[in-house]
């Protein structure tokens, strides 16, 4: 992947305000973005289709106003569908929110905006954007070499079904493309990397391919890659496919890692932790499993920003991770929600256990000392504890009872848990 450069990225700013404009254009220009703006929808459909940013940033209340007509236009052109965009509001309802990733948007700055949040958040959905591009480009370079080579290349599985064609091997075989995909050969019996392959051509004469076969990676599972080919260059282009093949299983991997992964923690990020969430109450409900959520943040987090910088402030978020991973089981998933809000996920998990689990995480937390110039920083956390139960009818009403009895903690003095 190439280097991250913020003058290669441009980026637009839908905002009534003026003064909303010039504040986040400045911190943005300062870390070398190039910027358009727009202050309503119908100038933002224009300078979208004439400037194609590479992320727009979008009040909501230009959106509300305008049906959110800007989105579901980018949703529907092919061209500009693929563009990411960020909502900014003062509007804090989780609720509210969710709803609005179901019009393409991909995250949220909230109101008053916090700066480094706002270029982290820019940074990684430019990066994900990046990677995303260099995937398709080398989905399109692997295309163009596997479809217009003259020799015939075959992907078989495990179970000798062909799972990719060329149409080089269709024709070779006589058969329509759709006629060979999926079709078992058989598990191959080759015992060699080289070999001759008798076959019949269209026109009814026997002929005598020399194939070569190696293995590879294709969607996930390891496969046989058959070439069927001349002898003249045949190792070049062995190896060049190989290493297509490599670039685009690498770059899936590391698009998937950017997509679901907070970049701070390593831990998942807002929306896969909310997606896992959805997943793990579905299966609850099916079958009547025990299920709970813990709902954290960090006590006086912005007084330790404020007073002792974001690099501390970084710590501090890093060895919360450490202390609740430490406390929790491989079977339970811990991600971030923002700033210094976390949820953990318990499957198979009543409230008394529960609890349990959150009285583990506070004792844990009370053991974090951070040293700054020779002065100890104690880091505690409050916690609100959420289990699943018939008056509960779906995730958003567990999430709420989860933030109610956070909030209790938080009224109580801190450095505790609660539940509702």
């Amino acid at each position: 992947m190439k280097n991250f450069v913020a003058s290669d990225f441009s980026i637009l700013i839908v905002d009534y305000h003026p003064e909303n404009l010039k504040l986040l254009g400045n911190v943005l220009v300062k870390a070398g973005y190039n910027l358009n703006f727009a202050t309503n929808c119908q100038e933002a459909r224009q300078k979208i289709s004439h400037l194609h940013p590479n992320l727009i940033l979008f009040d909501l209340k230009v959106a509300e106003d305008n049906g959110c007509g800007v989105c579901h236009q980018l949703q529907e052109d092919l061209k500009h569908q693929h563009i990411p965009m960020i909502f900014m509001t003062v509007n804090k309802e989780r609720k509210y929110l969710n709803y609005n990733f179901e019009l393409g948007v991909i995250d949220y700055l909230q109101k008053p905006f916090d700066y480094e949040e706002v270029l982290a958040k820019v940074k990684t959905h430019l990066i994900i954007k990046q990677k995303s591009d260099e995937l398709k480009e080398s989905e399109a370079k692997l295309n163009t070499i596997i479809t217009h080579l003259y020799d015939g290349i075959l992907i078989i599985d495990r179970h000798g079904v062909v799972k990719f064609a060329n149409p080089a091997a269709a024709r070779i075989f006589g058969q329509p493309l759709e006629a060979l995909l999926n079709h078992s050969l058989g598990i191959p019996i080759l015992t060699s990397d080289k070999a001759l392959l008798d076959f019949i051509h269209p026109n009814g004469k026997l002929g005598v391919a020399e194939i070569t076969v190696g293995k590879t990676e294709w969607q996930g599972e390891t496969v046989d890659i058959i070439c069927l080919r001349d002898v003249s260059d045949r190792q070049k282009v062995m190896e060049e496919l190989e290493v297509a093949l490599t670039k685009q299983k690498e770059l899936s991997e590391e698009l998937e890692k950017q997509a679901t992964t907070d970049g701070l923690t390593n831990i998942y990020n807002r929306r896969q932790i909310m997606k896992l969430a959805a997943q793990e109450f579905d299966r609850s409900i099916r079958y009547q499993h025990p299920f709970s959520i813990l709902m954290m943040d960090i006590d006086k987090f912005k007084i330790i920003n404020d007073t002792y910088g974001h690099q501390i402030g970084d710590r501090v978020i890093i060895e919360m991770v450490k202390a609740v991973l430490k406390n929790i089981r491989k079977v339970d998933i811990l991600g971030r929600l923002g700033g210094d809000e976390f949820m953990a996920i318990l499957p198979e998990t009543n409230q008394k256990q529960a609890v349990e689990v959150a009285e583990r995480i506070c004792l844990g937390m009370r053991e974090i000392e951070i040293t700054f110039e020779a002065e100890i920083i104690k880091v505690y956390t409050s916690i609100g504890v959420a289990s699943y139960s018939e008056e509960i009818i779906n995730l958003e009403d567990m999430i709420s009872y989860a933030d109610k009895a956070l909030y209790q903690a938080k009224r109580g003095g801190r450095n505790q848990f609660c539940t509702v």
